[in-house]
This record gives C-alpha cells, structure tokens and sequence, in this order.
C-alpha cells in the first residue's frame, strides 16, 4: 500500500518579492498532507477523497484510462487534480498506464483555509507517487516561486531564492534561543496566494532596488540575530517595507493596533497566518486573539520543523 507525506510551509520573509529572485526565509512545518494509495474493485477508476482535519472536503471519481473526470464534489478542483496527474504521465509514461482501480486517500492535518501548503504537499505527493519531479509538476498548474514544494520535502528551515526559473536552496538553523516567545496566528480570514500574487506583482517588480536589497539581508538576519528586541525590529522593518511597496497597512497597525508585541503577515497579506511576538504567558495570548476572532494559536516548537 503506498504511502507518501509532505510538509506544509510558512514563508517567514520575502512575500512577493521572492519571485523576483530575492532570498527569502521559509520553513518546513510538521502538520503536512499524506497520501495513501490502495487498490478498488472498479475497473479503469481512480477514486479520491480528501480530507482536513479528518473532515471529508473533496471527492471525485476519474477514469484512468482514458483520463477523464467523471463526478466531483468541486469540479475547479477536479480539473486541477485531473490536470497534475496528466501532467504526472507525460513525465513518466508508466504512471496509471494499466487498466487499474484504485482508491487514493489524501489527508491533510491542517485546515484547507490555513494556508499551510494544500497545494504544495499534493503536488509533491503525487509527484512521489509518480516518480517525478515535483518543482517540473508544478511550475505548469500553480506558476507560483516553488518554495512551497521545497519546504515540502525539507528536513529544516530554507533561505530559497529564484536564479531565473531555477529555484536554489540552502538549510539554515532557525530555532532561536526565544522561540518560546514567538507563535503562528491564524487571522480567521483565507487569502488566495495567486490573485494577491496577480495583483501586488507589478509593484513588487517595480519596487527599487535598495528596498529589494534591504529585504534580502533580512531573510540572514531572521536567522542570525540573538535577541528578542532585535528580531521584532527585523519583523517592524519587513512590514515596513513590504507595506510601503504595496501599498498597504500592515496587520498589526490594521487589525491589532494595541497588540503588546509585533506582528509579521505570513505570505500573502490580507490573511491567512501572522507570526507574533509575545512575553506574557500562553492564555492571555490566546483570550486576546479570540477578541480579534483570530486563532487557533500555535507555538513555535508545534510547527516549526527542523534538524535536531
């Protein structure tokens, strides 16, 4: 029975600006997305479900052979799914070539509205299961920068950059010595990484270069710095800048303007998940954020993966 899993990602720094080819920040998380593959009694069907946080989301049933939707609970996402595993057998012709049945499984352990990476673990899940390159599957369906399907098969934190399509990567150790004081916040709110992207990225191209070069440095100096003070200062003057070029308020100032400590956008602005600081304990954080209709809140030891 083949069984394939992959990580879900946070972008720490760089959002947008990461496809320009500017470094950027990202991390591996320990919730991820599983795919299960096992065989049917149909002949010639593949028939998938997904599920998040063990609640039933998708459902389609396709023919193999040929390949070919034939029901779907979300027929946008039954075209996308049909489109990688098209996709999948051009690269290797032996991937559903015979007249099988199958039943595939997938089961994320996050929400599909986190912004945890739904896209990026099927796309290296099927990629696994195929026997393919997940970066080569990818780049056709979802045009995104790609950190997303490195983080998914990372073994730790990432400064990735984009050297025009080829994507580069180097481990790095991110687990600062006040990692106790830093958590994941989700806003309560799902952004659509593709149209943000779609809309910012004209301002991102356009943006100067020292505003380009003050960002890349950050992605080292997240890594790099020794205290608090000094990292919520790198969060203060990433918001900053990313809010000057697009144009827009930052979080904190829009949504938590009396928040006792800094906040960072995660990814696409607008929503999804915040990074935060905070000195006080974990229940006053959380009965804060639950008056802001955010949460749930994590701790940075609950998601963050990296090499022992």
């Amino acid at each position: 029975m083949p069984e394939f899993r992959s990580h879900g990602k946070f972008l720490i720094t760089g959002e947008y600006f990461v496809m320009k080819g500017v470094p950027a920040l990202a991390v591996p998380l320990k919730k991820g997305q599983k795919l299960t593959v096992v065989p049917a009694d149909d002949k010639n069907i593949l028939r998938w479900d997904s599920f998040f946080n063990g609640k039933l989301q998708f459902t389609s049933i396709l023919k193999i052979n040929p390949l070919r939707i034939v029901e779907a609970s979300d027929w946008e996402v039954a075209e996308r799914l049909l489109k990688l595993l098209a996709l999948a057998r051009q690269m290797n012709p032996d991937f559903l070539a015979e007249d099988t049945s199958l039943h595939v499984v997938s089961e994320a352990d996050f929400e599909s509205d986190w912004g945890m990476g739904s896209s990026s673990t099927l796309v290296s899940n099927i990629a696994y299961w195929a026997g393919v390159d997940p970066v080569r599957l990818n780049a056709p369906v979802f045009n995104g920068s790609g950190y997303d399907i490195l983080c998914a098969r990372a073994s730790g934190p990432l400064i990735y950059r984009l050297s025009g399509n080829k994507p580069l990567a180097r481990l790095v150790s991110f687990k600062p010595s006040f990692a106790e004081q830093i958590y994941f916040v989700y806003t309560g709110s799902k952004t659509n990484t593709r149209s943000s992207l779609q809309i910012h990225l004209e301002a991102v191209l356009s943006a100067p270069q020292p505003l380009l070069d003050q960002i890349a440095g950050l992605a080292d100096r997240f890594v790099t710095v020794t205290h608090i003070e000094e990292f919520e200062e790198c969060m203060h003057l990433h918001e900053r800048i990313v809010g000057k070029v697009l144009g827009k308020t930052p979080v904190k100032e829009e949504r938590f303007p009396d928040f006792n400590g800094q906040i960072k956008s995660l990814g696409a602005w607008d929503g999804d998940f915040i990074m935060v600081t905070w000195k006080e304990d974990f229940f006053s954080l959380h009965s804060y954020m639950r008056k802001k209709n955010a949460g749930p809140v994590f701790s940075f030891d609950e998601l963050i993966l990296h090499d022992e």
